[in-house]
């Protein structure tokens, strides 16, 4: 009887001991795979690191080239780097008060320019103004660049009114309430390039009336504000590329 009880004190011993081996065993596994997860999880957070860098780094020089090649399309379209460093300049402020990026509104004023239209400050405060309130404001303000400057050509004109239409603005609306013109009418002068010009004088009018001071009104908008942000920052690195970022990118 004695030698039964001490059997099974010695087998309850051994069953404990290999509980507690399995036990270990289990806990050094447990420790190696955390070691493996902490492991590639830093792997993986300078692989991040890396990537961020290199796409920081390559958004930096396609601004920074971007920013090149709008300098060198406006100092061909102004006729000298002079001309064309004035335009930059005064582009760039202002877009300091637009909502707009350097690069949409660089876009504009070498269009109009080419077409032998003068993009003051006037015309492009109106153009702005006008696409600030539309729904998509940069698609608004392409057609609005298209329609004077493109617009006299093979019914483009009535194409693109319709374009600024299904974008909110009130095309035809303007031109009947301000000056009397039907939308027949309108169409009518459209058949000719110089009732379509007839027309486009009107319409810019009309805008400057309609849509003035939209863009500054607009101003605190959270969109805007975000794009305010970016054009500052985009402005900033290229700044930095006129003190030597450019060379050392290259």
């Amino acid at each position: 009887m004695a030698d039964q009880q001490v059997n099974i004190t010695l087998n309850a011993i051994d069953n404990t001991k290999k509980a507690l081996t399995e036990l270990q065993n289990n806990l050094k596994g447990i420790d190696k795979q955390t070691k493996e997860v902490t492991t590639s999880f830093f792997t993986f957070s300078n692989v991040l690191k890396t990537f961020i860098t290199a796409e920081v780094i390559r958004g930096t020089f396609n601004i920074l080239s971007n920013f090149q090649d709008l300098k060198v399309a406006l100092n061909q379209v102004t006729g000298s780097a002079e001309q064309g460093s004035r335009a930059f300049n005064f582009l760039s402020k202002f877009s300091e008060t637009s909502r707009f990026n350097i690069k949409d509104l660089s876009e504009a004023f070498i269009l109009l320019y080419r077409s032998g239209i003068n993009p003051t400050e006037e015309l492009l405060k109106t153009f702005t103004d006008t696409a600030s309130a539309a729904r998509n404001p940069l698609e608004a303000l392409n057609a609005l660049v298209l329609l004077f400057t493109k617009g006299t050509e093979g019914g483009l004109g009535l194409l693109q009114f319709r374009r600024l239409e299904s974008e909110g603005i009130p095309v035809f609306k303007i031109l009947r309430e301000q000056f009397g013109l039907s939308k027949n009418s309108v169409e009518e002068y459209l058949k000719t390039i110089e009732g379509s010009k007839y027309v486009f004088d009107l319409f810019r009018q009309g805008l400057g009336k309609a849509f003035g001071g939209t863009e500054a009104a607009n101003a605190r908008n959270l969109s805007t504000t975000f794009d305010d942000v970016k054009n500052s920052a985009e402005k900033l690195i290229a700044s930095l590329g006129d003190t030597g970022l450019n060379k050392v990118l290259s």
